[in-house]
């Protein structure tokens, strides 16, 4: 297992601190934790390039049907 340094200011030391301290786990092991979460918060390039480029959007009440009674919707119009 490999160390690294940091440096924090006084404040962001002290969040870290806290945060590591409520969920009962090491400091080094909750900026692993979020390092690891900060990854899989992003979507991946291909996916963003994709956004607005479907043609063929399939209607939405015929993807809906089969699957039983559905939720009552407020309209958003």
């Amino acid at each position: 297992m490999s160390q690294i340094t940091i440096y924090l200011d006084d404040s962001l030391e002290s969040k870290v601190r806290q945060r590591a301290k409520q969920e009962g786990i090491s400091v080094s092991k909750w900026i692993a934790n979020a390092i690891v979460a900060s990854e899989h918060d992003v979507w991946p390039e291909h996916v963003l390039a994709s956004f607005g480029t479907w043609t063929d959007v399939p209607d939405l009440e015929e993807l809906r049907r089969g699957y039983g009674k559905d939720s009552p919707r407020d309209n958003l119009d």
